[in-house]
Formats: structure tokens, sequence, C-alpha cells
């Protein structure tokens, strides 16, 4: 697919350019996107099939922890799950089958949700580390949060490209982060620990001054500057 749209961009870079062209390039960047979110779900799925027999090899154990911790190590996680295990109070059927109807999707909130990975460079980390309000850790590098901490005016949800003088608008099936962003919303959180960005105010609308009257001397009649000859 990339060779086949580079080829309509030389296509297109010729004197006649015509409307066919511009809509297969974009439609081809969609299934560019498309194509490589496959890939990478696909990539994930062979990933866990082949750790499924191989449970207490150190890769899967670097697989785990990436997901549940970082930060912790083997010990710690055996603790924890134990501490669940133990707080469930039924068997470890039972356990299993509650993680399982854990996991599925709820009918309400089934809306696809987006991530975003923490950004590597360190001063851009410690405004984040700032912005979440977290007690038991620092967010790492290595984490990644939900679109809902975001507010919308942070979010990059579409492909805009001008052709020819065109804007044409492609909505992006993966959203991105704009450069500045920070995660300054938490719903399931109390409310003064959100802080959403100050909206600015419109400017003022400039009016103009009222004319200036003054009195004729001699009587009490107002008349405009005009009036007396000024």
């Amino acid at each position: 697919m990339w060779e086949t749209k580079q080829v309509l961009l030389k296509r297109w870079k010729r004197p006649r350019h015509n409307r066919t062209l511009r809509r297969r390039i974009a439609k081809l960047d969609k299934d560019i996107e498309e194509h490589a979110f496959q890939v990478r779900l696909a990539q994930w799925e062979e990933t866990c099939n082949g750790l499924e027999t191989q449970m207490r090899g150190a890769s899967t154990w670097r697989l785990f922890r990436h997901l549940l911790d970082p930060e912790e190590t083997k010990t710690a996680h055996g603790h924890k799950i134990r501490r669940l295990v133990r707080d469930f109070g039924g068997t470890p059927d039972e356990f299993l089958e509650a993680l399982r109807k854990s996991g599925r999707k709820d009918p309400i909130s089934a809306e696809k949700r987006h991530f975003f990975r923490a950004p590597r460079d360190s001063s851009r980390l410690q405004v984040w580390q700032r912005a979440i309000p977290r007690l038991d850790k620092q967010l790492p590098s290595s984490c990644v949060v939900c679109d809902l901490h975001f507010e919308d005016s942070d979010l990059v949800k579409e492909f805009v490209h001008n052709i020819i003088g065109d804007v044409v608008i492609i909505p992006r099936d993966n959203w991105a982060l704009k450069d500045d962003a920070v995660p300054r919303l938490f719903p399931n959180c109390p409310s003064y620990l959100s802080k959403p960005a100050r909206k600015r105010k419109h400017p003022a609308v400039r009016r103009a001054p009222p004319v200036k009257v003054r009195k004729r001397q001699g009587d009490g009649d107002v008349t405009s500057p005009r009036d007396d000859g000024s």
C-alpha cells in the first residue's frame, strides 16, 4: 500500500491534477493506518499466545511486570495477588470467573478508548507527574493515560490534508496528542483534583465614546457642537 501511495503521489504531481487521484490518496492514507493497527494487534495476540506455554519464563514475567507495575518486584506482585485472592473469599475457580467477567465490556461504556504513552522527555514527564494526583507512586514513562483525562482541545482526532487549496478531513482511528497536552481531568476522583485549563475571555467590544454636548451661554437649551458653530 505504501508503494501504491508513492506511485499515486508521483502521478498527482503532474500538471494534470484530478479529484479522483486526490480521493484515492486520502482513502489510501486511512487504509494504511487501519492496516498498521491490525498488524500491531495481530502481533500482540501472537505474543500472548506464544507465552501461554511459557508462563514461568523470564520473558513472560517481564511482560507481566510491565503490564502490572514496572516499579514493583515479582515478590511484591505475588503478595498483592495472594491478598486479592484472600480478600475475595471464594474458591480459586470463582475468583478466575470473576476476573473473566470483569474483563467484559459494559454495553453502556462500550465506547472505544484511546491511550497515550507518557512523555519520555524528563521535563515533560515531570509536568505530567505533577498533574496526576497519585500518592502511591510517580508516573513512569512506560505507563499510558486514557483519553478521558485530557480536554477535547488537546486531542487530534482527524487527518487534515490541503490538496490544491481543498481541505480534506479524514477521521483518525487512533487519536494523537498535541505536543503541549497535559492530563487535567479525573472524572472518578474528587472534583477539586481536576484542573481544566482556563478559558480565555473574548476581548471586550470597543464602543465609540459619546459625543460631548455643552450648554449655550444665556439660556438653558442644550445643543450639540455643530449647532453653535464649533
